[in-house]
């Protein structure tokens, strides 16, 4: 499951400072949908708008769980995308 920006502040990051984010944001690699990168590609005053406006939303939900490795199921709700079927030979 992907970290959502909003609950980059649950559990131990709950008190993270703006610096302390922006790190974050310059260091962090996740898994897709989430798109980090993207965060690191903005301005650094893009990010602290992002920081600010993620702090307006008010407290955290529950922290993000973490990967599963290959072949294990995750619990439900789940969101997946299928691959799309192979093209048949010829």
């Amino acid at each position: 499951m992907p970290a959502a920006l909003a609950c980059s502040f649950a559990g131990e990051r709950a008190n993270m400072t703006e610096a302390q984010w922006l790190e974050l944001v310059r260091t962090t690699q996740s898994n897709p949908p989430m798109p980090w990168w993207a965060l690191r590609w903005m301005t650094p005053q893009d990010q602290q708008a992002v920081y600010a406006y993620i702090r307006s939303l008010g407290p955290a939900g529950e922290e993000t769980p973490q990967d599963l490795p290959p072949g294990v199921s995750p619990p439900p709700p789940v969101l997946s995308w299928p691959m799309p079927p192979a093209k048949a030979p010829g």
